[in-house]
């Protein structure tokens, strides 16, 4: 799997924390059409610092139990720290690849893959949804979750600044050879992977680009200065643009499309 260029920060917690929030308010019905009820046994892959997973660790509950898995040792730590301020004991996490996540095969009745394949080539993508393939029960289920990286729209003109901040964030990913389609091409992994396609769910988020709340391009600033897509004076002069977008006090809304399909293993 592709290094994740996004480094874990207060920052960056916050905006995941809010996302899951609302994934778990839009997407309830849909999880429980993939089988995440009471008592189900789910393998959160790409876990991150797991605030999607404490969403579905309180959705399976009682009797259900979920692990996340992912490759990064500072997301790990955070995730467990979530876990534990949120007082669940049905949840863990693991290190392990997302083509290769050392689990047992066969045994999980649902495969959560959120916002992962993305940041991967689409050969890499195909090996991570056939890894989870295997590692589902017969009649179990992929859901999985993505964008459309070429269609993110803002509500208002972005600070020329921060306008050249996403579009350097979206070079990188392209240079480093990532899926940058990865939501519209959902069904297909899936389909190619051998799974039996269920449902597709897009929908169209608007997420709000509040003062104090960074993308997830500034997270990434750190890979793309030592991938060469930046200076150190390219990242003083984004900074400056977020404090200004700050201090003005202004909501702009960032439309983007995403993409949910849940698939069966036959």
């Amino acid at each position: 799997m592709t290094e994740y260029a996004l480094r874990i920060s207060d920052e960056e917690l916050n905006r995941y924390r809010m996302m899951a929030a609302f994934a778990a308010a839009a997407e309830d019905a849909w999880w429980m059409e993939a089988g995440m009820v009471p008592g189900a046994r789910v393998l959160d892959v790409g876990c991150g610092p797991g605030a999607v997973l404490v969403e579905l660790a309180r959705r399976i509950s009682p009797g259900g139990t979920i692990v996340g898995i992912d490759q990064g040792a500072e997301s790990l730590e955070v995730a467990r720290r979530l876990i534990s301020e949120a007082g669940l004991d049905n949840a863990d996490v693991r290190q392990g690849d997302a083509t290769d996540t050392g689990m047992p095969e066969g045994e999980a009745d649902v495969v959560n893959i959120r916002h992962v394949l993305a940041h991967n080539p689409p050969e890499t993508c195909a090996a991570i949804v056939a890894h989870a393939r295997d590692l589902l029960k017969p009649g179990g289920h992929l859901y999985v979750v993505d964008s459309d990286g070429s269609a993110f729209r803002p509500e208002r003109d972005l600070d020329p600044d921060l306008q050249d901040l996403l579009d350097r964030y979206w070079q990188m990913l392209a240079d480093r050879g990532c899926e940058r389609l990865a939501g519209p091409r959902l069904g297909a992994f899936a389909a190619d992977a051998g799974f039996e396609v269920v449902a597709r769910h897009p929908r169209i988020d608007a997420i709000p680009l509040m003062p104090g709340l960074r993308p997830p391009a500034w997270a990434a600033r750190e890979a793309m200065l030592a991938g060469g897509h930046c200076t150190e004076d390219d990242i003083t002069r984004w900074e400056a643009a977020f404090q200004r977008a700050d201090a003005a006090g202004e909501t702009n809304v960032l439309f983007g499309p995403i993409y949910t399909v849940i698939a069966r293993r036959p």
